[in-house]
């Protein structure tokens, strides 16, 4: 291999960032922190998100670390299942020596991501890193358009508010008319009953 083709497969290897290019850094920060360093990356390019099969993986690699002193979790992802973002907490937590983890997040962090992150009870970020807002979707087939479609659980949320307060304005009004209609009801006998002595006495 001459030296200039050992130039383009380096520069090729850091545009699609091989493992190589970052593993130095990674044992650096491991040093720096004093605990084990685990990346967790998902595409930004990609149709590809956080999902349930993420945790049954970073279980089986959890298992083979020496954890005592807990872990780093180096997270960019764009996000994905709320419910693997919840084992993924869960699994961090539960396989840390500490009873805690930390999360460092270079750039990106979105929803899913995020709740992750939220999880940790320290965060690292740069000047450039991002948060993302927490926006639960639920996931549904439309058989009219023939496609999946996503509802805001945040829409879902609102509408049972209102309900509620439909719900306890109506209350109010029952409380305002169950005197009348008690009243109502007693008249009601009253007028029942001298009809019915009325007729008695005729």
């Amino acid at each position: 291999m001459t030296p200039q083709q050992s130039v383009i497969q380096r520069v090729m290897i850091e545009q699609f960032q091989g493992h190589d290019t970052r593993k130095f850094l990674f044992s650096k920060l491991e040093t720096i922190l004093g605990r084990p360093v685990v990346t967790y990356f998902t595409s930004f390019n990609q149709p590809v998100q956080i999902e349930d099969g993420d945790a049954d993986m970073l279980e089986g690699i959890l298992q083979q670390m020496d954890l005592s002193n807990g872990l780093a979790l180096f997270i960019n992802s764009p996000g994905g299942d709320g419910m693997a973002a919840e084992r993924t907490i869960n699994l961090c937590r539960s396989y840390s020596g500490t009873g805690d983890y930390w999360v460092i997040v270079p750039n990106k962090a979105k929803s899913a991501a995020t709740m992750i992150t939220f999880g940790a009870s320290k965060i690292f970020m740069g000047p450039t890193s991002e948060l993302g807002p927490v926006d639960p979707q639920l996931t549904y087939f439309d058989r009219e358009k023939g496609a999946m479609r996503r509802f805001s659980l945040f829409n879902l949320v609102k509408s049972y508010e209102k309900l509620f307060s439909r719900a306890a304005k109506q209350r109010q009004l029952v409380r305002i008319w169950n005197p009348f209609f008690n009243n109502f009801r007693t008249m009601t006998k009253e007028i029942l009953k001298n009809i019915k002595q009325h007729c008695q006495l005729n």
